[in-house]
């Protein structure tokens, strides 16, 4: 369990083994917490994702309404970058993957095509199907 810490470039003396046992047991106490968090975290996405779709004016912006797009995009990637940080932190790498590619891939985007929202909406699928998966995975 202590092994699964990583002590960074340092010296792994330096490390106290019962410091890094105490903090992996906290890592590991909070990961059904993760999964509520990643739960929370597709919903949120998909309700971004509406206010993406053609036509709707979901944050009640201007006649273009692109302020309110690029808002949208900003949040969305903001999520992404969460899942990028703790999907790993808490032993899901894979949400973390997805994280990662969803952020890289909006970062030059300041509104939305139709193109991008597919490209949402593919991602949210994936975190539904992982933490389907990671949930089925925890109860055996």
């Amino acid at each position: 369990m202590a092994d699964d810490i990583e002590t960074g470039e340092g010296d792994p003396e330096e490390v106290d083994p019962e410091a890094a046992a105490r903090a992996q047991a906290i890592v590991d106490s909070m990961r059904g917490k993760f999964l509520d968090w990643l739960k929370t975290t597709e919903g949120a996405l998909a309700e971004h994702l509406t206010a993406l779709e053609p036509g709707v004016d979901a944050l009640g912006g201007d006649a273009s309404g692109a302020t309110d797009r690029q808002a949208v995009v900003e949040a969305v990637t903001v999520i992404a970058h969460e899942m990028r940080g703790l999907g790993g932190t808490f032993g899901y790498p894979l949400v973390t993957r997805v994280g990662a590619t969803l952020e890289d891939y909006l970062m030059e985007r300041v509104d939305a095509t139709a193109a991008d929202v597919h490209i949402i909406r593919e991602h949210i699928a994936a975190v539904g199907e992982m933490r389907a998966a990671f949930v089925v995975d925890l109860d055996d």
